[in-house]
């Protein structure tokens, strides 16, 4: 294969993978919107999309490693060197058309990982909410795990507490 083919398959790949951000960033913000709306069947659904969208990421990323590595191996690049040096070695004038495409993939990603942490800690704050109203409500359950009837797990009594879903 030549530098030149390397090079474009690379840049689809890297659009492809821009592609998918979109897409994952799209249904994210979805899934922010069912829990505030407590949708949790369709959040199931939107959670199973995020996870193919993440899996569809993965395969796409390894791709674009390995073309990588090939286009390091074809300019006689080491594998840790940046990707902007290595792309010069082909590009003489540096402002190649693969180097902003880059910046967009490098952006992209970032701006994943912002939302994934930023999700993240917006669901570790409503559990933490919902532990705290739970245990100034019934302090002695502290602990306590209920099955699917409603019933606390350790002793089979009837008592549960059900709590307004508006709280």
């Amino acid at each position: 294969m030549v530098l030149l083919e390397v090079e474009e398959k690379l840049k689809k790949i890297m659009n492809n993978e821009i592609s998918l951000f979109a897409s994952y960033k799209e249904e994210f913000n979805k899934m922010k919107n069912l829990v505030l709306q407590k949708d949790w069947i369709t959040l199931q659904k939107s959670f199973e999309v995020v996870e193919n969208l993440s899996v569809n990421i993965e395969n796409i990323d390894s791709q674009r490693s390995e073309l990588y590595n090939k286009i390091c191996q074809m300019t006689g690049s080491g594998k840790d060197d940046s990707f902007y040096s290595v792309i010069s070695k082909i590009h003489k004038e540096g402002g190649s058309e693969i180097t902003d495409i880059y910046r967009i993939v490098k952006h992209e990603a970032r701006s994943i990982r912002v939302i994934n942490e930023g999700f993240s800690r917006f669901l570790h704050t409503r559990k933490n909410l919902v532990n705290e109203i739970m245990e100034e409500l019934v302090p002695d359950r502290k602990g306590t795990i209920y099955n699917r009837k409603g019933f606390s797990s350790h002793d089979g009594s009837s008592s549960s507490l059900v709590l307004n879903k508006h709280l």
